[in-house]
């Protein structure tokens, strides 16, 4: 049994980051917000109180993933609030 993590996404080169959807959602790509951040650039993701409850970005991996054996992905989240998140994979 062997066990490998493999970066999908940095976002330091040209990110397949939607512009965001559910009203007035907003997406962008930043510096890493942490003061003293190590994480170079960073998706954000910017929701409006006036948006829909479901407002979300879509982020397109190339390559695929595939997600037969090992399923499971972890992502690094920052938020200057309490959030509630879902992840979806979808095969598109």
């Amino acid at each position: 049994m062997s066990f490998a993590q493999v970066l999908l996404e940095d976002f330091e080169g040209s990110p397949n980051l939607d512009g965001g959807f559910g009203g007035l959602a907003s997406t962008a790509v930043v510096d890493d917000p942490e003061p003293m951040g190590t994480r170079g650039k960073v998706g954000r993701l910017i929701a409006q109180n006036a948006g829909q409850p479901w407002q979300g970005a879509n982020l397109f991996l190339n390559p695929d993933v595939i997600l037969t054996t090992d399923k499971t992905m972890t992502i690094d989240l920052y938020s200057l609030i309490s959030i509630q998140i879902l992840a979806k994979v979808d095969a598109g």
